[in-house]
């Protein structure tokens, strides 16, 4: 079996593992709907209770969120 880098996995439409601070977390790119169906697969989890998001920043997320439901003082 040949090793792939977790770039090329997630290029892919592959999941992969990252570490946080305490545990690993498993991801994909939210972009490719066949690799977010294969990734709420393996959780076992339902579309409709969402995924967590990491960015380096908040305007890499903007494109994912409805920015009317947040409420102004936030």
């Amino acid at each position: 079996m040949s090793e792939r880098s977790a770039i090329e996995v997630f290029n892919n439409g592959g999941i992969i593992a990252y570490p946080t601070e305490a545990v690993f977390g498993i991801g994909c790119d939210p972009d490719n709907e066949q690799a977010l169906q294969r990734l709420l697969n393996v959780k076992n989890r339902s579309k409709d209770k969402g995924l967590i998001l990491l960015a380096g920043n908040y305007a890499q997320l903007v494109p994912y969120i409805d920015e009317s439901q947040i409420p102004p003082d936030m």
